[in-house]
């Protein structure tokens, strides 16, 4: 963090060596995912996928998860999540590709179910990564910050931006 001059509160691009991203909607879309889970736990009820749909966004505007918000005000059961469903954005590999060809290191920090690694080899993408931290192996999610500790850990940086 340089923080004299003109530049003040810019990072030096030199002293980035690590970048983290997530995994669900950064990645990886999940769109037809949610949809396919939303369908399965309406399935059978009078809710609609509209009402459900809006319900959620509701409850997210309102700072809640939308998702769990809006399952327990129709009184739902949460559906298991489809995985098949997810496919990478389409400039996720050309960007992945770029950022390891610049030199930075690339690591993940996400809440998934078990298989993370496995996906993400799966979908062409799991090369780029140098290290991964899913809650469902690592037992601890995110928002709690010792997903994040774990994961720094990991990669034995004492200096790193993320």
């Amino acid at each position: 963090l340089n923080l004299t001059g003109s530049n003040v509160g810019m990072t030096n691009m030199n002293a980035i060596r690590w970048i983290f991203f997530d995994i669900g909607s950064t990645l990886v879309d999940e769109e037809e995912a949610y949809n396919h889970r939303i369908r399965d736990m309406i399935q059978g009820t009078s809710i609609t996928f509209e009402q459900f749909s809006e319900k959620r966004i509701q409850f997210a505007k309102e700072g809640y998860n939308g998702d769990q918000k809006a399952i327990e005000y129709f009184g739902l059961n949460k559906t298991p999540w489809h995985s098949e469903d997810e496919v990478p954005f389409d400039d996720c590999e050309k960007t992945l590709r770029t950022l390891c060809d610049r030199g930075y290191q690339l690591g993940i920090i996400a809440n998934q179910k078990p298989g993370a690694k496995e996906r993400l080899d799966a979908w062409g993408i799991g090369r780029y990564f140098s290290m991964i931290a899913s809650s469902a192996e690592l037992g601890v999610s995110k928002p709690d910050k010792e997903i994040f500790l774990q994961a720094f850990s990991t990669v034995k940086e004492t200096e790193f931006w993320a």
